[in-house]
């Protein structure tokens, strides 16, 4: 299998000018290695999660090699080595155009991927498909590196990758991510009806063709790849978790059963909407000051106490 090399330049008070601190270089290693096997599963799954075993060629997608470390001018350079995600995942690309808007190029790399998915992040692109709450939250967690890890930056070089601008993660990266992590609408239950037109049985992935046209793209949560063969070209009905993208589109469905459908089940013929705000805590949300002026004591012991019952519900009805 040919190898494809990449290398990353990182900078910061503990792996620049000479200094190469192991916890530095092994923090940059690990978080690396965890973004790339997000970032292949995004591109071909729709999500980031991994649930139970993961399938053989993402595996092999994303096993790369630390091949070397080398001093460069104010930065150490990380040297590594990629598979072609055609060679690597052959069994994804022998089942045709399953996931067409996503599916990355046979000649691409993991790295190549992890570079889209930060200029992404970089242009605040609200509808993308590169990414999920929890592939920007990896990014996110980025931005408290260099206090513990001593690292500011890691900028990515290596085969399509752009060298006049090539992509780097960093401080800016990492607020962008949270940015765009906290307006993502909350993950809703969804049940979905339509045409079982597309699967994976490699993995559990599948596509679903509604009956306004629009396409919907999931995975079996539970690896039960039987019934998307049984089922295949009928009309399904999906149940599980919908997640979205933050300009609030569908992104995936994660589903947790698949049956066949029935009469009844054309009252869910639509693509799940989100309901309420993004991933903001409740508490933040709600959250209210407390003084003399706001709050619960802005109101307390201030109802008059004499009106009527008739004035009081015709005070509510003028606020309906």
């Amino acid at each position: 299998m040919q190898m494809i090399e990449h290398t990353l330049d990182v900078r910061g008070p503990k792996v620049s000018d000479g200094q190469r601190s192991p916890s530095a270089i092994g923090w940059v290693l690990a978080w690396v290695e965890a973004l790339g096997r997000e970032t292949v599963s995004m591109a071909f799954r729709y999500t980031s999660r991994e649930r139970g075993r993961p399938p053989a060629w993402l595996v092999a997608a994303t096993t790369v090699r630390f091949a070397d470390m080398s001093p460069g001018d104010g930065f150490t350079r990380l040297h590594f080595e990629a598979p072609r995600l055609g060679e690597a995942a052959e069994e994804p690309y022998k089942q045709g155009e399953l996931f067409p808007e996503s599916r990355p190029a046979p000649s691409d790399t993991a790295f190549d991927l992890i570079g889209d998915v930060v200029q992404d992040i970089r242009s605040a692109k609200r509808d993308s498909w590169r990414f999920d709450a929890g592939l920007l939250t990896r990014v996110e967690r980025f931005g408290r590196a260099p206090s513990p890890w001593g690292v500011d930056s890691i900028t990515l070089h290596g085969d399509r990758l752009p060298v006049g601008s090539p992509p780097a993660v960093d401080a800016q990266v990492s607020k962008l991510a949270r940015s765009l992590r906290t307006i993502i609408p909350h993950p809703v239950r969804a049940r979905v009806a339509g045409k079982l037109d597309m699967i994976r049985a490699s993995d559990g992935s599948f596509g679903m063709l509604l009956e306004s046209g629009e396409s919907v793209y999931g995975v079996l949560t539970d690896g039960s790849t039987r019934l998307l063969r049984e089922l295949w070209n009928s009309a399904v009905v999906v149940e599980g978790q919908a997640t979205f993208r933050p300009s609030g589109s569908l992104l995936c469905l994660e589903a947790e059963g698949m049956a066949a459908a029935t009469a009844a089940d054309r009252f869910f013929t639509k693509a799940p909407k989100p309901r309420g705000g993004g991933q903001a805590p409740l508490a933040r949300r709600v959250r209210v000051r407390q003084s003399a002026t706001t709050g619960a004591s802005a109101v307390y012991g201030q109802w008059p106490g004499d009106e009527t019952d008739e004035e009081i519900a015709a005070a509510m009805k003028e606020l309906d």
